[in-house]
């Protein structure tokens, strides 16, 4: 198990609040947010990219100055800034040799060549941002980590590249046992491959649990069930998303109004003008 314990961090404009993740073996947590919530200064501060002000790290229950000091830990963001003429055949033999052992050849070509079916011989600057999330992704995945954290790896892909890398993930999940924690405001992505979703909004987390769980506390009301509920002394408790409310399913229960599962999108609707009120 891996936990962030109470992590914080604060800048001029914008302040992380104490926050609390945790991550077991072979799960898939995303933290998903609008632009701006504190999802990548909180993975930031969980791989030691950046200093933490406040909190602490633990891996099956000893705390540890750096996730990467006892377990492989891989990692990819939005910020892969590379000399654009060099050739993916140079920069990979660079990064071999800086890996060393920890670096498989052999499952970095399983992915870069027969999943991805990509061409060494490009220059950086002939990558497309599709093409370079997957030739990054075979660089983090041929160290086999324990724990791949990745920052908004599908924004700006096309529906087929996300799903590929999607795909990717959940088997690595499934067939090796790796941790994965991602950050994302596609909540498409997140209903495919997520076991627990956090929310974050405004720098602090508004709700955090197993995805299905969560799908499951909120229902979708029309208008009519809306009126019902409104009869009964429970506008405040509702939520106009679009043309619909979202509402806590045990209240709409007590009315005995028929409802639908809620969305992701609708929750995290919900949940950011609830703690915005």
């Amino acid at each position: 198990m891996i936990k962030g314990l109470n992590i914080s961090k604060k800048y001029k404009k914008f302040e992380l609040q104490p926050t609390s993740i945790e991550i077991d073996k072979g799960e898939i947590v995303a933290l998903i947010g609008e632009n701006g919530a504190g999802k990548s200064t909180l993975i930031k501060c969980m791989c030691g990219v950046i200093d933490a002000d406040e909190g602490q790290l633990e891996v099956d229950d000893q705390v540890v100055k750096k996730l990467d000091d006892v377990l492989v830990l891989g990692f990819m963001n939005q910020d892969q800034n590379v000399y654009n003429e060099i050739k993916i055949r140079d920069l990979t033999n660079f990064v071999k040799d800086v890996m060393k052992k920890k670096f498989d050849q052999e499952v970095y070509y399983y992915y870069f060549k027969e999943v991805f079916q990509l061409d060494d011989d490009y220059k950086m600057k002939e990558l497309s941002t599709g093409m370079k999330v997957k030739y990054f992704l075979s660089l983090e995945l041929a160290k086999s980590p324990d724990l791949l954290v990745l920052d908004e790896p599908t924004s700006g892909l096309d529906p087929i590249v996300r799903d590929e890398v999607l795909d990717i993930l959940r088997c690595v999940a499934k067939e090796k046992n790796t941790s994965v924690l991602f950050s994302s405001h596609i909540t498409e992505d997140i209903e495919k491959i997520a076991d627990r979703v956090i929310f974050i909004n405004n720098g602090r987390i508004v709700l955090q649990g197993d995805k299905k769980e969560i799908k499951k506390k909120y229902v979708k009301l029309n208008q009519q069930q809306y009126v019902i509920l409104v009869n009964a002394g429970m506008a405040k408790e509702c939520v106009s998303i679009h043309d619909y409310y979202i509402v806590d399913r045990d209240l709409a229960m007590t009315c005995n109004v028929e409802v639908k599962e809620a969305l992701l999108s609708d929750i995290l609707s919900y949940m950011r003008k609830r703690s915005e009120d």
